[in-house]
This record gives structure tokens, sequence and C-alpha cells, in this order.
């Protein structure tokens, strides 16, 4: 087996569970994985699917879909990131730039058309799950947004003791503070990332 964690990417595919139950309801996406280091939304999910196969769990109505793990390059490295942070940009192409573009054109579909979604990561220090709701319904540019009312009261069924709010501010405010501040030339550098632990299951966005 080669230790090149580049290896295999051409190969690659995103394992995809759904269950449908034969009852009219919502379509409900959860996806875990996103970033490599960071892995209890992968095993929240695999206890959920071993639940099914058991029998101790069945699906009253509507569709849940569920993706153990978003980005395999990623969690193969156990890094953060496969060859960029795939929460950063997410906006299909018809020419992908690279492994997470690639990785974008199947999620992005599978996003569609689904009612709700659950993205759920991991921190690595002490503390609660929380969950992160946002933004509030606005009809600006940067996220325009409707369904507020509906993602709060997602994050109360969770029943998470924390959840945020409002980042939606506070990317806003970096990202015009960014693009303010002067841009130094920087000489090339080299970095390495080390596998992380991670404690607890985390964020939970709507």
């Amino acid at each position: 087996m080669s230790s090149d964690p580049l290896a295999g990417t051409a190969t690659d595919s995103l394992r995809i569970h759904t269950f449908a139950s034969l009852n009219p309801g919502p379509r409900l996406l959860v996806v875990g994985g996103v970033h490599g280091d960071e892995t209890c939304g992968t095993e929240g999910i695999a206890r959920i699917l071993a639940e099914f196969e058991a029998g101790t769990l069945q699906l009253q109505r509507g569709e849940l879909t569920l993706v153990p793990v978003a980005n395999p390059l990623a969690r193969r490295r156990l890094q953060r990131e496969g060859e960029r942070n795939l929460n950063r940009l997410f906006r299909p192409s018809d020419t992908p730039a690279d492994y997470e573009a690639r990785i974008t054109n199947v999620l992005a579909p599978l996003i569609a058309r689904h009612e709700v979604l659950l993205d759920l990561h991991s921190f690595q220090s002490d503390g609660e799950a929380f969950s992160m709701i946002g933004p509030r319904d606005n009809t600006g540019t940067l996220e325009p947004f409707a369904r507020s009312y509906e993602e709060g009261q997602l994050a109360l069924h969770i029943g998470t003791p924390i959840v945020v709010e409002g980042w939606l501010d506070i990317y806003a405010a970096a990202w015009r503070s960014a693009r303010a501040a002067p841009r130094p030339t920087r000489p090339p550098s080299t970095s390495a990332a080390a596998p992380t632990n991670t404690s607890a299951a985390a964020a939970a966005t709507a």
C-alpha cells in the first residue's frame, strides 16, 4: 500500500447512505469529516448507521442521507484539509481546479435536493458541544437567508447547551479588514501539519 496521501485520489468516492421512508416528510442531509482531523461527526454517523442496521432506529417519515467522510483525502492525511479548506470555498465548477472542487461538484447537488443540512464538526479543547446557526434573515449580498426561525428550532431540537449565532457579521468584518489591509510580499515557505486528536462533537450547522 502506498504511503503517499495523494495516492488513490483519482478513484476516490464519497460513501453516501440514504434511508427513505414510505411516509412523506422533510429530507435531511448529515455530513461529517469536512475536515480530516475532525473525526467525531464520522463516529456519530457510524453509530446511527449501526442502529439502523440493528433495527433499533427507524425512519418515521421523509428521507435521511448520511455522508460519514466528506473529504477522503484530508481524512487519509488526518489533517484539516486535503489541498485546501473545503469549508472556505464551496461553489460548483465546470473546471474543478483541485481535489476539494471535485468534492464540491458531488456534494452541491446532493445538498440542493435536501431541505435541511446538518454539518458536524469537532474541536480540540475541552468544552460542551454547541450548535452554530446563522445568519439571521436578510436580503444582503454576502449571505441572503430566510430560514432563521427553522434553523433555531433545529438547534433547540438537537439540544446542545450552547447555541452560537452572529458569525456572518464576524466573517464580513474580517473580509472587509483583509481587503483593506496592504498585502506584503511573502517569501517561499514550507509548512507541515501533524495528526490532531479531537475530543468532542462540536458544531452543528443547519
